[in-house]
């Protein structure tokens, strides 16, 4: 009798680190192998030291520096 109680809690025990593991991949985000890690991380330190104004803009760039034709006015600050 006390081994199949502990063959139950055996596999209570397997059962409940096995679902953990899967809940856990589920959550990682998947790894894109296109992504240039070094590059990334080149572009990161770049604008890491910037600084920026009270909503968190970087100040080198003027509002509607990044605006095109056809686009709608900046909104005003």
């Amino acid at each position: 009798m006390k081994w199949i109680v502990a063959a139950m809690l055996l596999w209570a025990a397997i059962t409940v680190f096995r679902r953990s593991r899967e809940r856990l991949d589920a959550e990682r985000p998947p790894v894109d192998p296109d992504i240039d890690r070094a590059e990334l991380e080149a572009a990161e330190r770049e604008v890491k030291h910037l600084e920026t104004d009270v909503k968190g803009r970087p100040l080198e760039d003027q509002l509607g520096d990044d605006w095109g034709p056809g686009t709608p006015k900046p909104p005003y600050v």
